[in-house]
């Protein structure tokens, strides 16, 4: 892909940047020919982490005689890196300044105003960009995927096929035509650019998501009224999903929630598996805990075809089969959906699927953007703009995080709900102290963080906290789960890594990967506490899990936590070591290992009430949503 290429340069050209900055020193301001060398490959000093050097220089360069317009835009890339959207702004600006028809500048400018909310601003710089310069794609792609976001479906498409004029293989282009192009009515089009950017790359999810909507709702022609009762929801496994435990742990609870209601009010849910979860062992277990709730009655793949169904839909199926001519009669149970739940966003390719229900689950994004590429940032800020500016429903599952919402995207016409979801705690029986929790080989007494080694996840508070503990003289140990902390090239988990041996944690840190969720829940069950250290959360699922079987949790003092549990928990500040550990050291001496078989029976007993109270609030969503339709 374009970007991949771009990314492969900046590392080549960070090779050079001692003799780059040489060159500003021995050749002096005046040689503007080494100096445009120097200041447009000077950016790549981020990739070394020598951003004070690199700028000096730059500075050197924009105050000559004549200024450098490079050097101008080298600035303004450190700034937005380092995200402060407005010195970019101000740092594209005055590289135009310098040259008005610098469309670099003019494409940067954009992505600065796309930051900093200014959407009209954005598009027109994203628009002069590619004016000044038709053969530039990336300014091309901003510029379909930013009208396409305004809601012009039709330009963005014209847009889309000049920029695959210039980059026939451009796989971003290829899938955003097939957005505007299924927008805008064109489906045999969409589906050839679907199927196109699958061929050039073939684990890309938004477009797989895309083709596999598709490929099972080709049509809303005929779309009928949602059902007041026992709707039929189809919950898609999206491929967003393969790495992120949390996401799939809410699809798990949404459908046992939903089991819970009488069966004459229960929603019948349709599982599409957009992904082949036999190539991973955590959506494999998923699908198989998913068929296990009374709710589902089928679960199909991308194809639309079956691959696990209850009786009753079997017997739907095979009496239907060859009776319909016109279709078969998978495709006759798809065409009567009412529901599509849980969207994730940025999900596009949208246009046949009946009534999607959007989930955000939180604004991270924009609280700590230091833990995202500056791309993805102007991604996440241009897709939620779209979704707000649209008439759609968009679930959130906490005040707090709707509150973000209202705050960042105050210009919107959709309507959004909230939803507190409750962990339906799986009913497994104790593993018992042998066989696969004996080979953990854990100590009697630890602690327990079961989080991705994401860096908003603060695990670098929790290791310098286990550290302190150690050093005061306690032997306590924590045990976290997750994927598996590794040296590739992931900046935050090689410097966990980093910390890890610098610490000297030895056994009183284990980390055991990603585990079956039996084991998983196994740990739950036996720590002292869990603790969950997250700098942010829409709705964790850690707190949930562990508040379903009575464990007591320690965690950070976020706004959304204290929404969560309020009094039920211990909390420590969120970026405090000392404090964290000070709760742990005052906590331990009265937390008991568990399992604690009455204190389980009596949380599943006092959640039964709330987790029915959650799954009345959904159905109220569905009916406020089909009364606004």
């Amino acid at each position: 892909m374009l970007s991949q290429l771009k990314e492969l340069t900046r590392r080549l050209l960070a090779i050079h940047l001692v003799s780059y900055i040489r060159s500003f020193t021995r050749h002096g301001i005046g040689n503007a020919k080494r100096i445009d060398e120097a200041a447009a490959n000077l950016g790549s000093a981020l990739q070394l982490g020598r951003t004070a050097e690199a700028s000096h220089a730059l500075h050197r360069a924009l105050n000559a005689k004549p200024p450098n317009p490079e050097a101008a835009l080298k600035l303004a890339e450190l700034a937005l890196v380092d995200g402060d959207e407005a010195a970019a702004f101000e740092l594209y600006g005055r590289a135009l300044e310098i040259m008005p028809d610098f469309a670099e500048a003019h494409l940067g400018r954009g992505k600065a105003a796309a930051r900093l909310g200014l959407e009209v601003e954005a598009l027109k710089s994203f628009r002069r960009a590619f004016d000044i310069n038709p053969k530039f794609p990336e300014a091309g792609l901003r510029l379909a995927e930013w009208t396409l976001a305004s809601g012009s479906a039709a330009e963005a498409l014209g847009i889309y096929r000049k920029v695959l004029d210039i980059v026939p293989d451009f796989v971003e282009a290829e899938y955003g035509r097939g957005v505007a192009a299924l927008e805008v009515g064109h489906v045999e089009e969409a589906r050839n650019s679907f199927d196109r950017a699958l061929k050039l790359s073939p684990g890309y999810p938004a477009a797989i998501t895309a083709a596999t909507f598709l490929a099972i709702f080709p049509t809303v022609e005929h779309l009928k009224s949602a059902k007041p009762e026992r709707q039929l929801i189809c919950v898609p496994l999206l491929p967003y999903l393969r790495s992120w435990l949390g996401g799939q742990i809410y699809l798990l609870n949404f459908a046992r929630i939903m089991a819970t209601l009488p069966k004459s009010q229960r929603p019948r849910l349709i599982v599409v598996v957009m992904d082949d979860a036999q190539k991973n062992s955590s959506l494999n277990e998923l699908v198989a805990a998913l068929f296990q709730c009374n709710s589902v009655i089928g679960i199909f793949n991308e194809a639309g075809q079956s691959l696990f169904l209850k009786p009753l839909l079997d017997r739907y199926l095979q009496t239907h089969r060859g009776i319909h001519n016109d279709q078969s009669p998978q495709r006759k149970l798809f065409a009567n959906v009412d529901w599509t739940f849980p969207v994730l966003y940025p999900s596009w390719g949208l246009a046949t699927v009946p009534r999607p229900i959007f989930w955000i689950p939180d604004f991270q994004h924009r609280f700590w953007p230091k833990y995202f590429k500056a791309e993805e940032l102007v991604a996440r800020d241009r897709d939620t703009i779209a979704l707000a500016k649209r008439s759609v429903p968009i679930v959130f599952s906490s005040r707090d995080a709707e509150s973000h919402f209202h705050r960042f995207y105050p210009e919107r016409h959709c309507r959004s709900h909230v939803w507190h979801f409750h962990a339906a705690p799986d009913l497994v029986p104790l593993i018992g102290d042998t066989g696969e929790y004996a080979a953990l080989d854990l100590p009697q007494r630890f602690y327990y963080t079961p989080n991705q080694f994401w860096p908003h996840k603060n695990h670098v508070t929790l290791f310098r906290a286990l550290r302190r503990l150690l050093d005061d003289g306690h032997d306590i140990t924590f045990v976290c789960t997750g994927s598996e902390l590794n040296l590739e090239p992931d900046s935050h988990q090689r410097s966990l890594l980093s910390l890890i041996a610098e610490l000297n944690l030895g056994r009183n840190l284990r980390l055991l990967g990603v585990l079956p969720r039996a084991l998983q829940f196994e740990l739950f069950r036996r720590a002292c506490a869990v603790i969950q250290p997250s700098l942010f959360e829409g709705w964790s699922t850690v707190v949930e899990d562990a508040r379903a079987i009575g464990r007591p949790l320690i965690v950070s003092d976020i706004p959304l936590h204290r929404e969560q549990v309020d009094g039920g928990a211990i909390f420590f500040s969120a970026q405090d070591h000392i404090s964290l550990a000070a709760a742990v050291s005052e906590a331990d001496s009265r937390l008991a290992p568990g399992p604690d078989i009455e204190r389980e029976n009596a949380s599943r007993e006092a959640l039964r009430g709330s987790i029915m109270d959650s799954a009345r609030a959904f159905l109220d969503i569905l009916g406020s949503e089909r009364r606004s339709s």
